[in-house]
């Protein structure tokens, strides 16, 4: 394995920003420097025992906002692509786990990156884990969100036949409710709540048919490309996406794979939107038309199609994250489209775990994650709201690593 030179002008910072803007804390420049040394081997074991979903994160990670957008060398020069490194080490070697003797029994509700992460990493330090999966499929949002132009499911397999290698075991098709929860409590020595977002934002309109939300759309068209699944919506012509998230993103580059017509609507400017400069760069190089600072304000359908009227907005004073509240101007404009989708946010449902203790429906936990029932804890967006996934996996491992050190004393 050849070390781009790119990797040779790391300053092996000793205060190293990259480390600290990466959220699982990954031992950048020390992987950097092993490599460099032609330690190739033991820098990708360095990566692997502290994040064994690399393979996934190298390439989904927001590495503009993580590792990459803190490197130093952003002041002055071009910074270092440490997630590029992280996809060769992940392609060319395997990890090679070994069976342990098992010190503890851990339920895990969910198979998203927190789960999946939760698994591997307590399977590895010797604990007996139990997936409960509600689908017939593992990944959550790696297998039905996150489309394979930006994350080939072979990688998902590899996680999954990973699993299997660790002697985990997978329950699918089992919703784990108020009851069945307070049950696994019970019987397992440490649960692990990791079953993400559930319900998604919607617009106060007349349901129709024509007005589909992108979580919903996305599922369909990876689980039918992915896993052979039917397709339930067969969308054609124009569409117009509501939105400029990382999903809304995924959404408009999927229509366009569908040779759909496709223009993105947003309510801010550029600048407060919360894809990353990347995923806006791949919409606009796939074709699709981005219009901002407009406000979906009402929606009229014919036999035809959809019209949708927006509201042209200014940006006013900034909200509690620092983006500036959208005004509107009471200027109006209406565009036509076949199909509208609607990538506004997901929620978690209400009232789904009455025992545990919640802030506007999102579990509340302590800062090891755990919540007030013993030995339960809560990660990933269920916690945090729509989050990444790489702080899914940092909230996880969080947890894992509480858990591991209560073994310890034991």
């Amino acid at each position: 394995m050849e070390l781009d030179e790119v990797f040779q002008k790391c300053l092996i910072c000793q205060n190293p920003f990259c480390k600290k803007g990466c959220p699982i804390n990954t031992d950048i420049p020390k992987i950097i420097d092993l490599c460099r040394k032609g330690e190739y081997v033991t820098a990708y074991k360095i990566l692997m025992e502290n994040n064994p979903l690399a393979s996934i994160t190298s390439r989904v990670c927001p590495h503009e906002f993580n590792c990459y957008g803190n490197c130093i060398l952003n002041r002055k020069g071009t910074p270092i692509p440490f997630y590029k490194l992280e996809q060769d080490l992940t392609a060319k070697y395997r990890y090679e786990y070994s069976y342990k003797d098992k010190t503890g029994r851990v339920a895990i509700i969910g198979s998203g990156p927190a789960g999946l992460f939760s698994a591997i990493y307590l399977a590895n330090y010797g604990l007996d884990v139990t997936i409960f999966e509600k689908n017939s499929y593992l990944g959550g949002i790696l297998t039905d969100g996150i489309p394979s132009s930006r994350l080939p499911y072979e990688f998902v397999e590899e996680i999954i036949n990973t699993l299997v290698k660790l002697n985990v075991n997978i329950i699918k098709n089992t919703k784990v409710d108020e009851g069945k929860l307070l049950e696994l409590t019970k019987t397992f020595d440490y649960a692990i709540l990791a079953c993400g977002l559930s319900k998604s934002r919607t617009l106060d309109f007349k349901e129709s048919d024509r007005i589909i939300d992108a979580i919903s759309f996305l599922k369909d068209y990876n689980l039918a490309r992915k896993l052979g699944y039917k397709e339930k919506y067969k969308i054609n012509g124009k569409a117009i996406v509501l939105g400029l998230g990382n999903v809304a993103c995924d959404a408009a580059n999927a229509l366009r794979h569908l040779d759909v017509n496709t223009t993105i609507c947003y309510r801010r400017s550029q600048e407060e939107a919360p894809c990353t400069p990347m995923e806006l760069n791949e919409c606009i190089n796939n074709g699709v038309t981005i219009n901002y600072l407009l406000k979906p304000d009402s929606i009229t359908e014919n036999s035809r199609g959809l019209k949708v009227k927006f509201e042209k907005t200014i940006l006013g004073e900034p909200d509690e994250r620092g983006r500036h509240t959208p005004v509107g101007t009471n200027e109006f404009i209406t565009l036509e489209c076949d199909y509208l989708i609607t990538a506004l946010g997901q929620l978690p449902l209400e009232n789904e775990f009455i025992n545990v203790n919640t802030n506007s429906n999102y579990v509340v936990t302590d800062d090891n994650n755990l919540t007030n029932i013993p030995n339960l804890y809560a990660v990933g967006d269920i916690t945090l709201g729509a989050s990444t996934v790489v702080n899914a996996i940092s909230s996880a491992k969080v947890a894992c690593n509480d858990i591991l050190s209560k073994i310890t004393k034991e």
